[in-house]
């Protein structure tokens, strides 16, 4: 079927819309999620599809709209290794923060990290200046109790690899972690949380 020739005919059936969306897919390299995992988001009617839409013609995207399709830019969103459902990966705003993380080279929600991939979340991201679990993590859970907060920018504040040099004997017997509170256009909110070594855990 030619696809212009549908639209313009004004066709949407069911397979009508099957033959575009499967023209996309081989032509266009579009992507596909039930739903939304990003905060904030209403899921769609039908779906939500992922693409370059600068190629492909405004009639064509109109009609998937019509037929309850959220179309989404491909290189802003991914979608979770675990669930399926949608993840942005670039920010629409300064005070935005990431709902996913990253585990072994796979994205995962916010929901499936803390539902089965709590620990590795954050045995990766523990002792380092460079790295920070999200809010949405509850440290308390882990064992962490809550060290001290700050932020960091161009308003002032402490940076984190200063925050830990000032406190290395409070740390020797500690395992420590840092935690994104909040952004803002031009400074982070952050805070430092420690447990006991584990061996002195058991």
């Amino acid at each position: 079927m030619d696809i212009r020739y549908a639209i313009s005919k004004g066709g949407n059936t069911m397979l009508e819309i099957q033959e575009i969306l499967n023209d996309l897919c081989e032509n266009n390299y579009a992507t596909f999620a039930n739903e939304y995992a990003e905060p904030d988001y209403d899921n769609p009617k039908t779906g939500i599809l992922f693409c370059d839409w600068n190629d492909v013609a405004p009639e064509i995207q109109k009609t998937l709209e019509e037929a309850g399709y959220i179309l989404e830019w491909y290189d802003e969103w991914v979608t979770c290794y675990e669930c399926g459902r949608a993840i942005r990966t670039i920010p629409d705003s300064y005070s935005w923060l990431k709902s996913w993380a990253v585990v072994d080279c796979s994205f995962y929600c916010k929901d499936c990290i803390l539902e089965d991939y709590g620990e590795e979340y954050i045995d990766e991201k523990m002792g380092r200046v460079d790295g920070a679990v999200m809010p949405w993590v509850d440290l308390s859970v882990y064992g962490f109790t809550l060290a001290t907060d700050e932020y960091y920018g161009f308003n002032g504040g402490i940076h984190p690899q200063t925050m830990i040099e000032t406190r290395i004997e409070m740390l020797q017997d500690k395992e420590w972690i840092f935690q994104i509170d909040w952004v803002a256009q031009f400074d982070v909110g952050y805070s430092l949380w420690i447990r006991p070594k584990e061996e002195e855990m058991i």
